[in-house]
């Protein structure tokens, strides 16, 4: 609730929540409550027979004039940055440490005996739990209206930057939000527990009725470890703890640079904590910022992906592998091929789709967020087939003055851009393109996002897209050869 949390049994109140509380809650026509109770048209109030009682009977705000109307919401913020700024530290999101090279050497321990020092866990993660997923390297523009999610994000913006949140999916949506079937305490219930860690980049609140708008970006994988409700009653939400979630490749290339010493367990720890370190060295390269303006207009491309930051560097490296494994390099191999087929089937479904639609042109088809990702060489041996026009238009792209395009393999600042991390990004990114051009989700055979989702490699994940993109590619064939036999 809009309360600060128990402690030894005593519930410690703010006046200032009290008010809130008054106000959303109590049809009272004093000056606090005209302060949180935005005005109700009068073609908005609802029919009641004689019996029922009124609570609409009259507002205070009905006449209020445009000054009248401002210096009351100056009065509503103040209140809410007084409540919101008082909230208690211990509730605020943290990481637990950020890794480092010296956790190639203390990996070793048994970290669940002390989860708060695990370098790859997150502590009072507030869960935005939604019917739908979000898949990392996406972009979104939220729209926040229920009255325990407006509160999470309040408590959330209130705090330092990084704002950070998760995204979980809720079969049902809100009205499985407290259902027992879909309890995160219940390690039987059918809630899922892999979700996608966010970041809040920009947010509005629209004055008329308490929405907050959210600009927001989806940066990495997590699982929850243990989950607790923030508080009790109407206005509760759902905070975690959570582990960030490498895939295979990456723990695979980086368990070669662990000590002989440790043990199995240690090793697998070990090269946990080596990938979130990656992660975070990229992260600045990888999200380029945006306002929710800039992507209600259009100005920042797709609102559907992140773009990256070419003013943006990596940070130093934390450590260096000492090399890969036979099967890391098998691994990261068999990783290269799948994104070049991947790559051949999205240029063979763009030359099919203007075959079917000569109108239609690559730039209203292929956003540029994928385009980038576009390798600029190939693996020895192999080489793009002939007719392949992703090369050209890329080329293109680049020389567009103004245009929000980045090469990733030629513009990662200081670093080069791991070809692994960058095989990643496109196989959550495609998933954006084949639900733009009917490959996948609903009425498709296609996986679903929470299925992506679910996919601990690479290689899976691309070859699911190659698969999807195959079927819908012999689909818009049949299309041609239809008309072909009907001329």
């Amino acid at each position: 609730m809009l309360l600060h949390p128990i402690r030894n049994g005593r519930l410690r109140v703010d006046p200032a929540a009290v008010i809130a509380i008054a106000a959303l809650f109590l049809p009272t026509r004093n000056l606090w409550c005209a302060a949180f109770v935005p005005a109700v048209p009068p073609s908005f109030r609802p029919s009641l027979p004689p019996s029922t009682t009124q609570i609409f009977s009259r507002n205070p705000n009905d006449g209020e004039t445009v000054s009248q109307r401002r210096t009351r919401m100056e009065q509503v913020r103040s209140l809410q940055r007084s409540y919101y700024g008082g909230v208690d530290t211990e509730t605020r999101t943290t990481f637990s440490r950020s890794p480092s090279p010296a956790d190639f050497e203390n990996m070793g321990k048994d970290f669940e005996s002390d989860p708060h020092s695990h370098p790859t866990r997150i502590r009072n993660l507030p869960l935005w739990r939604v019917n739908w997923t979000e898949l990392p390297g996406h972009q979104d523009v939220l729209n926040v209206h229920q009255w325990q999610y407006r509160h999470m994000f309040r408590t959330l913006l209130a705090g330092p930057k990084p704002w950070i949140f998760g995204h979980l999916y809720l079969e049902g949506g809100t009205k499985n939000l407290n259902s027992k079937e879909y309890s995160l305490g219940d390690k039987n219930s059918k809630a899922a527990r892999v979700g996608t860690l966010m970041r809040v980049c920009d947010y509005t609140e629209v004055e008329e009725d308490g929405r907050m708008i959210l600009a927001v970006q989806a940066l990495d994988r997590f699982r929850v470890i243990r989950s607790t409700p923030s508080s009790s009653g109407p206005l509760s939400y759902n905070s975690a703890t959570v582990e960030l979630l490498p895939d295979r490749e990456d723990l695979g290339r980086h368990a070669a640079g662990a000590p002989a010493s440790l043990d199995a367990i240690g090793v697998a720890k070990a090269a946990t904590a080596a990938s979130a370190a990656e992660g975070s060295r990229w992260r600045p390269f990888e999200f380029r910022h945006v306002t929710v303006s800039a992507c209600l207009s259009g100005v920042s491309g797709p609102i559907g992906l992140a773009g990256f930051d070419v003013d943006a560097s990596a940070g130093p490296a934390p450590y260096d592998s000492r090399g890969m494994s036979p099967a890391s390099r098998a691994g990261a191999a068999a990783v290269v091929a799948e994104e070049m087929n991947l790559w051949i089937k999205i240029d063979e479904m763009i030359r099919l789709l203007v075959r079917v639609n000569p109108r239609l042109r690559i730039r209203e088809l292929l956003p540029p967020q994928i385009v980038g990702l576009l390798p600029t060489y190939t693996p020895d041996g192999h080489d793009w087939p002939e007719g392949f026009e992703l090369v050209g238009y890329a080329s293109v792209l680049g020389m567009e003055p103004g245009a929000q395009f980045v090469r990733v393999s030629t513009a990662a600042g200081k670093g080069s851009y791991p070809e692994l991390r960058r095989a990643r990004r496109l196989s959550y990114t495609v998933w954006f393109l084949l639900e733009k051009v009917g490959a996948c989700g609903e009425g498709t055979d296609g996986p679903g996002r929470q299925e992506v989702l679910l996919m601990r490699d690479v290689a899976d994940r691309l070859r699911a897209a190659s698969e999807a993109l195959k079927g819908h590619n012999g689909a818009l064939r049949r299309v041609l050869e239809e008309r072909w036999t009907n001329l």
